[in-house]
């Protein structure tokens, strides 16, 4: 039904094609190219009995638009987790700007540490839509992911984070936002599959946009606050990211 989807959207987009081309080029000049964030992608919060945390993805993990992990995704994941469980949170990040859900399974999942693993999390979404995977591409690099995780005898819980907001990224013409938005959400739709068909994995099935998060920060800010570039997340959307993944987890018990 979704590839469906997916090839009815490509039909309607080939009179188009001119547009996004141009429209591409533009968007491509409009963009800085900002580094991910170098200090700590080996880390820890906390003290006493400890959780070890992996997340892996692309650049939103990889911390792109802050200096440092502890500001970041991953260091907020940590974060939250230690004020709910009260316990030391070890993390590791294995992420690359610009990498796919192939690339991911390819170059980061053979690099994950021989060491216990407690919780792996996922980020993933953006470079698929951008490269215009279809749905059914994105199903099968996902599941290939979590085949070569299983592989090496990592049995914890998987959770893949929602998918990245990308209709409602500024820099973005309406055109890019249907388009990326449009396939973002067909890949959230997938995901029921996928969870159901491979024991331990779970998604985040909860849009992220500013309206969710609207009551948890300041009425003087606006959606632009919540991008660092138009596209990546601002220092306050990885705290509040961070903080809805850590309470996903604990609400489903996954640690």
């Amino acid at each position: 039904m979704y590839q469906g989807i997916y090839l009815f959207g490509c039909l309607l987009g080939i009179p188009l094609l001119p547009v996004i081309i141009i429209q591409g080029k533009i968007l491509k000049r409009k963009i800085p190219v900002l580094p991910e964030a170098e200090k700590n992608r080996v880390g820890f919060i906390g003290n006493g009995d400890a959780i070890n945390l992996v997340t892996i993805g692309e650049s939103t993990v990889a911390g792109v638009g802050v200096d440092d992990h502890e500001q970041g995704l991953t260091g907020n994941i940590a974060k939250a987790l230690q004020e709910f469980t009260g316990k030391k949170i070890n993390w590791d990040v294995f992420a690359n700007s610009g990498y796919s859900a192939d690339a991911v399974n390819k170059k980061l999942i053979p690099l994950l540490p021989s060491k216990p693993i407690d919780l792996i999390i996922i980020g993933l979404g953006a470079n698929d839509a951008f490269e215009l995977k279809s749905p059914v591409q994105w199903k099968k690099g996902i599941t290939d992911i979590i085949v070569s995780i299983r592989n090496r005898n990592i049995n914890c819980p998987i959770v893949i984070a929602a998918m990245p907001p990308l209709r409602y990224c500024p820099v973005f013409s309406i055109l890019f936002r249907c388009i990326f938005g449009g396939l973002v959400f067909l890949y959230s739709k997938t995901m029921k599959g996928i969870c159901r068909n491979n024991q331990e994995v779970y998604f985040i099935n909860q849009e992220i946009n500013y309206k969710n998060w609207s009551p948890r920060i300041d009425p003087g800010l606006t959606v632009n606050d919540l991008f660092c570039d138009g596209v990546h997340p601002s220092k306050l959307s990885y705290e509040l990211w961070g903080k809805e993944i850590g309470e996903y987890v604990l609400k489903n018990k996954l640690i």
